[in-house]
């Protein structure tokens, strides 16, 4: 059994990785805030059993489409680097302040199609207007 804590951008994450049934479990358990030595023993000493007995192995899950054959590992150590990466951004603020970024920029998106789509309208009752004084003789 082996217990290993990191910290993943906003919450400190502990992953339990260990056998049952001679297959791999794996059990990932949210801290929230920095664990002290002593959090961790209590939560060695008191929940770990309880929630090691609650999971089932891996083989029992359905495992995703590009994981059901076998794989090159270092094909799938890059697809998990990937993901890690793509986890995003790590702080609430940050998260914030991007969503607010994407959302300026769907509506400047939308302002400028409403603008392209005003100006062509104005050009095309100009051309027919045009085509009207241009019909009654006055052009």
């Amino acid at each position: 059994m082996k217990l290993t804590v990191y910290f993943d951008g906003q919450y400190w994450i502990g992953v339990i990785e260990s056998e049952k049934e001679r297959q791999p479990l794996i059990v990932r358990y949210l801290f929230g805030s920095e664990p002290s030595n002593q959090e961790i023993l209590s939560f060695v000493q008191k929940d770990l059993m309880r929630l090691l007995e609650r999971t089932l192995p891996l083989n029992r899950l359905e495992r995703p489409i590009r994981m059901r054959k076998r794989m090159n590992a270092k094909r799938l150590r890059r697809i998990a680097e990937k993901e890690l990466r793509s986890a995003g951004i790590g702080t609430k603020a940050q998260r914030a302040l991007k969503e607010v970024v994407e959302q300026r920029k769907v509506a400047v998106h939308q302002q400028k199609k409403a603008d392209k789509e005003a100006l062509q309208e104005r050009r095309y009752q100009l051309r027919r207007e045009k085509s009207r004084q241009k019909h009654r003789g006055k052009a």
